[in-house]
């Protein structure tokens, strides 16, 4: 049984065991007894501490079921944080579900969840034995249950290490979903808020998901996105993004993802992506594919607030192109081909970060290079030929551990041109000899 499970979803198959709890004493619910029993009785049902506050029945115009403050305990023995919190719970449902000919929920609201997930030494999430006490009380066979609407609104939630602060906080957390069904897709609406670290950010999600819990495959089709991040470095006014998705699916029964058709529009640079993930039970490789438009790294860089620095030209490093196509591994990032423009430069390469002691390595080969362009303005001590122009250039990676071999077709500079020029970097403090 795989450990990870939509939140939303543990809600929503908690909100039907309390459908189920009140419609199995539906002509009784207006017993004061049956609110003092409520929370018993659904511990005894679940064999996990909860806790109901007060409830109400109604009629009209269809059965509903309303309960102040649900309460679920982090652990079985009830001594820890609450794994969920519920300000509001409300849920309609039809007269065929109240007689126990159906699974169909009409609506339901959740106003003010709270979760408090968290992750111990061993990877294991709090969540999990919670959930898989649900799952048992599914039973076997295909899931028949559905829901007409279901909101989530003022929804909080909490991500993070046990025993550590949290490593994320969303707040403002809104979902809205049409018809939500096991296997079908449905309209989804998702807004959230939050912060990561010294980082601030809220984003938007709308488009249509599906979720096949039996097959343990979820999947999203035709988001659009948008967002803003800002805090810590940034500047004050933060960073805008939009962005959109194709097709998102997660199969965690194989062990795969797929993005297809990703794009993003952030710093007045436009990218699209392809991710495929593979080994998600075990150890995730992540093969990808980058591709950008054309950009200003200069505008770029400033927009978070990241200057680049003056060259003697002011409009050099304005514009530039990237394609890039590698593996993410517990091995490392591998690029095995990269390719782009900078200015009127053309360039393709590779490059390898390992994941342990070994240096990043980086082989480029360059078309055509005007250095004149990228010196700094105004520089009494300006190197007079292309080698020392580009020995000064690379000056700032001497002190990096990076192993890098740079190839020039053709350096040009004050008239002068030096062709087939090799520029070795060594790590850690190692000299760029041409």
């Amino acid at each position: 049984m795989s450990r990870i499970r939509t939140p939303v979803i543990v809600l929503v198959v908690l909100a039907g065991l309390v459908v189920v709890l009140a419609a199995a004493l539906y002509g009784a619910s207006r017993l004061a007894w049956f609110e003092r029993q409520a929370s018993s009785q659904l511990s005894e049902i679940l064999g996990w501490p909860v806790q109901v506050g007060d409830l109400a029945v109604g009629y009209f115009p269809l059965p509903w079921i309303e309960v102040d403050r649900l309460v679920v305990a982090g652990n079985p023995a009830g001594d820890a944080r609450p794994l969920a919190e519920v300000s509001h719970l409300r849920v309609q449902l039809p007269w065929r579900t109240v007689l126990g000919r159906g699974a169909h929920v009409s609506s339901v609201t959740l106003t003010a969840p709270r979760l408090v997930l968290a992750v111990d030494a061993d990877g294991v999430g709090n969540w999990e034995p919670f959930v898989d006490r649900l799952v048992q009380l599914g039973g076997e066979g295909p899931a028949a249950w559905s829901v007409g609407s279901l909101k989530v609104e003022e929804g909080g939630l909490e991500y993070g290490r046990a025993g550590e602060a949290p490593g994320v906080v969303l707040t403002g957390l809104a979902v809205a979903a049409g018809n939500p069904r096991p296997a079908t897709p449905f309209d989804l609406d998702l807004r959230l808020a939050g912060q990561a670290g010294e980082r601030t950010f809220h984003a938007t999600a709308a488009g249509r998901a599906m979720l096949d819990p039996d097959a343990d495959v979820y999947a999203a089709d035709e988001l659009v996105l948008a967002g803003w991040i800002g805090g810590a470095d940034l500047p004050l006014a933060g960073v805008n993004w939009a962005g959109s998705v194709d097709s998102a699916r997660v199969d965690l029964a194989a062990g795969t993802a797929l993005l297809r058709g990703a794009t993003i529009d952030t710093l007045g640079v436009h990218a699209d992506a392809e991710v495929e993930v593979t080994g998600l039970d075990a150890t995730p490789t992540i093969a990808f594919s980058l591709e950008t438009g054309e950009f200003s790294p200069r505008m770029a860089a400033f927009g978070v607030n990241r200057p680049l620095p003056e060259t003697t030209d002011p409009e050099a490093l304005s514009r530039a192109r990237l394609t890039a196509r590698g593996t993410l591994s517990t091995a490392g990032l591998v690029v095995g081909s990269l390719q782009g423009e900078l200015d009127d430069t053309h360039f393709d390469g590779s490059l390898r970060l390992p994941s342990g002691v070994e240096p990043l390595q980086v082989r480029l080969q360059l078309d055509v290079l005007d250095l004149d362009r990228y010196l700094p303005p105004d520089d009494p001590a300006a190197p007079t030929t292309p080698q020392s122009a580009l020995q000064e250039l690379l000056a700032g990676l001497e002190a990096l551990d990076v192993e890098a071999e740079i190839r020039v077709g053709e350096a040009r500079m004050s008239g002068a041109r030096a062709r087939g020029l090799t520029v070795t970097l060594t790590p850690a403090g190692g000299e760029a000899t041409p």
